[in-house]
Order: structure tokens, then sequence, then C-alpha cells
């Protein structure tokens, strides 16, 4: 989401910004959110940083842009593959 990557771009932490109302989350939101920070809500910045540019996902995208490593690039990663491979990390913790 370019908007939160420039509000957040170089502090390694996220900050509330005064927007957005969680209320307005359906309970589906709340649970993936809920998920996600039990799964990596203590891993330190610069090592999530890290650990998302190795996950299929970031490579799928930059892969069907064309993008070398280390390029820069605006490659969208697709929500099905969001879901495909996060979906399966919660699907095995589950088991």
């Amino acid at each position: 989401v370019p908007v939160l990557y420039q509000w957040h771009r170089g502090y390694f932490k996220v900050s509330t910004t005064g927007q957005g109302d969680p209320s307005k989350l359906t309970k589906d939101q709340q649970k993936t959110i809920d998920a996600v920070l039990e799964h990596y809500g203590d891993i330190p910045a610069g090592l999530l940083s890290g650990l998302t540019h190795r996950e299929a996902p970031w490579y799928e995208a930059r892969e069907r842009e064309g993008l070398l490593l280390g390029e820069r690039g605006n490659a969208q990663i697709s929500l099905d593959s969001m879901a495909a491979y996060y979906g399966g990390l919660y699907d095995a913790e589950e088991s």
C-alpha cells in the first residue's frame, strides 16, 4: 500500500497516524489482523522487513513485472497470492 509505505518509510516502526477507524473492520478483517500480529508481532522490524522480501508473494509479484533482485519497483502483490501463502501459514499453525 503506497500511502502506508510513504508514511512509515525508514522508520521501521508502525505508528498511529490518527487516521482509520478500527470499528469499521469486519470480523474477518479483525481476525486476519489478529493472526498477523500473533504470527509476526514479536519479530524486530529490520528482520521482519527482510523476511517479507524472502516470501513467495513478494518474489512472484516482482517476477511478473520482470524486476531484478535489488531493483526498485512498484509491483503489486495480488490478494490471491497473499491469501494462498499466508493462509497456508495460518492453516499449518492450526494443525
